[in-house]
């Protein structure tokens, strides 16, 4: 049994330089990377949290375009509407206009005509009066 014998002044001395290790290990060597870790997470959880909310801001700000948009497109549509109606409207009245215009010439055009035509007859039964007259006058005095 001499094999497995424990010594206890050895295992003390190996037990109390294997808690002296653990201690520098975890004083030098472990706080440290638990720190670095722990900073490491912070800054992560940090960066997801303002990605998150730069996203939130993000679809805010598309949403408000997208309602501006559909806002500028239909006051676009209204607006087009109401040039359309007042073109329309307004094609309507030059043409109403364009037509009293030839009416009211054609009216002039026919008075003048009429003018024209009781002075060409009123000339023409003179005329004709005249000629008359001459042929009377030459008959008789054949």
């Amino acid at each position: 049994m001499d094999l497995i014998s424990i010594k206890w002044p050895d295992l003390s001395i190996e037990l109390v330089l294997f808690i002296v290790t653990i201690l520098i290990c975890h004083r030098f060597i472990f706080l440290p990377i638990l720190n670095i870790l722990d900073a490491r997470r912070k800054l992560t959880e940090g960066s997801m949290e303002k990605a998150k909310e730069m996203e939130r801001k993000i679809d805010e700000r598309v949403k408000t375009y997208e309602t501006q948009i559909k806002k500028a497109r239909k006051a676009a549509l209204e607006q087009r509407e109401k040039l359309i109606k007042e073109g329309a409207s307004e094609q309507t009245f030059l043409i109403h206009s364009a037509k009293e215009k030839a009416r009211q010439k054609s009216i002039e055009r026919e008075g003048e005509e009429k003018k024209i035509f009781e002075t060409v007859d009123s000339k023409i039964e003179v005329l004709s009066r005249d000629i008359a007259d001459l042929m009377v006058t030459q008959y008789k005095g054949s």
